[in-house]
């Protein structure tokens, strides 16, 4: 899956009743990572054309290394 904001990206998707296209519309891209941070991305999926979802994904990194230094 290939995500750069205001682009969009194909692929197929190989099924055993056949192919699909699938469209991948990247709305934003927030990447702040690092030892703590968070990614978020916002896009759209279509299939053979027709639209399908929008989507969120946010991931949140936190540090749990509780040693004494």
């Amino acid at each position: 899956m290939s995500l750069e904001v205001g682009n969009r990206h194909f692929c197929q998707y190989g099924t055993p009743f056949g192919s699909m296209q699938i469209g991948i519309y990247t709305d934003s891209i927030e990447n702040t990572l690092s030892e703590n941070g968070r990614l978020y991305l916002k896009y759209t999926l279509d299939v053979n054309a027709s639209y399908l979802s929008d989507n969120e994904l946010i991931i949140n990194i936190k540090n749990t290394d509780n040693q004494k230094g």
